[in-house]
């Protein structure tokens, strides 16, 4: 069983299958959106969760008037809001003091905003 108030360095689903049903007061999170993964092999940390097992977790762990907050952007966002249509309820834009995405400025604009997706069940 996971204990309150501790940090873990696990795999998310295997962390939250050891939570109990219903016990969380919101879920903000990060995840990794699987786009530099493609092709390069030091990006590992940026593999994608598979959506199925993680919404599991999700529904299961939520408390049921609780909101679940992601972060992600461009075709991630629309993968995120089309797994879980039926909880999604709106997106707001994080403008950004900076721009990001140096790494990829010969092919690509320099993005300054992020997508915040809001999910709940009720």
């Amino acid at each position: 069983m996971i204990e309150t108030d501790k940090i873990y360095n696990m795999d998310c689903l295997e962390g939250m299958s050891r939570m109990p049903e219903g016990s969380v007061d919101a879920i903000i999170a990060d995840l990794p959106y699987g786009v530099l993964n493609r092709g390069n092999r030091s990006a590992c940390w940026d593999r994608q969760i598979p959506l199925g097992p993680l919404w599991e977790q999700y529904r299961r762990i939520i408390k049921p008037d609780s909101p679940i907050i992601l972060f992600a952007q461009g075709i991630f966002s629309a993968h995120l809001m089309l797994s879980q249509p039926g909880i999604w309820r709106y997106n707001l834009v994080w403008q950004k003091d900076r721009v990001t995405g140096h790494l990829n400025a010969n092919r690509m604009p320099l993005r300054q905003h992020e997508d915040i997706l809001v999910f709940y069940m009720k």
